[in-house]
């Protein structure tokens, strides 16, 4: 063989070894984005369900049938809150009298497992109102985070109220989502 024909050689193995490696590369970060994508999508539409199933319970005043959408089942027995406290809260917010809700655009967070769900609810005496509420762990225990209103008309005094902090994030220290207030 000549050193001509030889470096020819080396030169097509190392392409090809390269071009392999490449295609290896490609093919678990395209799979790795695409598996995320998937579940980013799939933790979405979750919310969404979890936070619709909540609104059409509090729309048809089954606070017993909210509350249990709405709490941490882990099977222990362990909640937090009552139906009756989640009643006098929500009463006092556009839910209240809502006749129609519309939830269309979901944030999540990378590696979340619930999404922040941003909805308009029309109220009988608020007309619409733009609300975002956090689902939780919506893979294994769904479970409601907060109610976020975008205007202080909104609610009123009760839902402002210590009370209610456990539904409202009024405690909470994180940033409330854009475009929402913290009583």
């Amino acid at each position: 063989m000549t050193e001509s024909n030889q470096g020819g050689k080396t030169t097509k193995i190392l392409l090809g070894v390269g071009g392999g490696c490449l295609l290896l590369c490609l093919s678990c970060c395209c799979g790795i984005g695409a598996f995320y994508q998937m579940r980013q999508s799939e933790t979405a539409e979750l919310s969404k369900d979890h936070v619709e199933r909540f609104l059409d319970a509090v729309q048809r005043d089954d606070y017993e049938g909210a509350f249990a959408v709405e709490t941490y089942d882990h099977g222990d027995g362990f909640t937090v809150g009552s139906a009756e406290e989640l009643r006098r809260c929500y009463e006092d917010t556009a839910l209240a009298d809502m006749t129609a809700y519309e939830c269309d655009d979901v944030s999540v967070e990378p590696f979340d497992d619930g999404g922040d769900v941003q909805c308009t609810v029309t109220s009988t005496s608020r007309g619409p109102v733009e609300i975002t509420v956090h689902a939780n762990y919506v893979r294994e225990f769904p479970s409601l985070g907060f109610t976020w209103f975008a205007s202080r008309d909104a609610f009123g005094s009760t839902w402002a109220g210590e009370g209610c902090a456990l539904y409202s994030g009024q405690s909470f220290m994180g940033d409330t989502p854009a475009g929402r207030v913290r009583p």
